[in-house]
């Protein structure tokens, strides 16, 4: 197996060992992820790109959780 495949599986490791906290990083990630493009702009949050990164990113629980379900 090559080595990304071992980081993979030793992310996944983590994650099963760290439930309480891997929740919140993944979805702060996801968010900061998003929310990145806006706060790097110079334009409102609410013109229409940055609008829409902004609702991507603030539903990043509620995704997660609908994910982390399954």
């Amino acid at each position: 197996m090559n080595n990304s495949g071992h980081r993979f599986i030793g992310l996944r490791q983590w994650v099963l060992s760290h439930t309480l906290l891997a929740f919140p990083l993944f979805y702060l990630g996801w968010a900061y992820l998003f929310w990145a493009p806006v706060l790097l702009s110079e334009e409102s949050v609410w013109t229409f790109p940055n609008l829409l990164w902004f609702l991507i990113g603030g539903a990043s629980p509620l995704l997660l959780a609908q994910v982390s379900q399954d």
